[in-house]
């Protein structure tokens, strides 16, 4: 016969407090098998392994009454259970996932805004509450398939890749250097770059550009499509900047 473990050594062992066994054998989930001759638990290996159990389940998730049904397979299928938890974990990761892509989109914006904007931010609490299938609707009605797959390639804030970075020093460029006019050099050379970069996205699209454009400088429009909240004032510094980069380019 296996010797008895005290409350403490089983503790111990299992690396659980001895309120934690005393609350469960409380409540009926798992006590000890026998008692000494002045009323302290003692546990068997069978018991230890009942409370190995029990700290697994309750890691992953599981509250005590469910843990309490996996342990009696009389009462309820114990793998229907794990499978509920393992979906309400998904959902779990899911929702964080979003917190997190939510956050670094905060702090991109820092970076773009060269501070913080709290107009800015209030605005991307409104594009998280856009759903994907209404964003999905207004996809479709203004762009095709083919090209809804060429919008993918646009840059998106919580991407840490070098094509994100790159969008994010031209805005800041743009942002600082805004009030030396937009046919400066300094702003039309930022401006030849962003040119480049969207016929790349766009394959030279010319149609698809203006159209996308049009988008973009509709607030209510770019906010069902979840992009990014340029200020009014610099999306028409950035039209400005590019009709006289247009024009430059024509030998105009």
């Amino acid at each position: 016969m296996d010797p008895l473990i005290t409350v403490g050594e089983a503790a111990k062992r299992l690396g659980l407090t001895v309120r934690t066994l005393h609350h469960y054998d409380e409540i009926g989930l798992v006590g000890p098998a026998e008692r000494n001759q002045h009323g302290h638990r003692l546990y068997t290996q069978e018991d230890l392994m009942k409370l190995a159990q029990v700290k697994m389940l309750k890691r992953v998730g599981l509250p005590l009454k469910d843990i309490r049904a996996v342990l009696d397979h009389h009462r309820k299928d114990p793998d229907q259970l794990l499978k509920k938890q393992l979906s309400a974990l998904r959902q779990e990761k899911n929702r964080l996932e979003e917190m997190e892509k939510g956050l670094i989109s905060i702090l991109r914006s820092v970076e773009v805004e060269g501070g913080w904007d709290w107009k800015i931010v209030n605005q991307f609490i409104r594009l998280s509450e856009v759903d994907d299938d209404e964003r999905d609707r207004h996809l479709r009605k203004w762009f095709t398939e083919e090209e809804q797959v060429r919008l993918r390639r646009l840059p998106v804030l919580e991407d840490h890749s070098a094509e994100t970075e790159e969008w994010i020093h031209l805005l800041r460029i743009l942002a600082d250097h805004r009030d030396q006019g937009p046919a400066s050099p300094i702003v039309q050379e930022v401006i030849a770059r962003i040119d480049e970069k969207t016929r790349d996205i766009f394959e030279g699209d010319e149609a698809m550009m203006n159209r996308f454009w049009e988008v973009r400088k509709d607030p209510e429009q770019s906010e069902k499509l979840r992009l990014y909240p340029i200020d009014e004032n610099m999306l028409e510094f950035l039209e400005e900047a590019s009709l006289i980069y247009e024009r430059y380019q024509k030998g105009e």
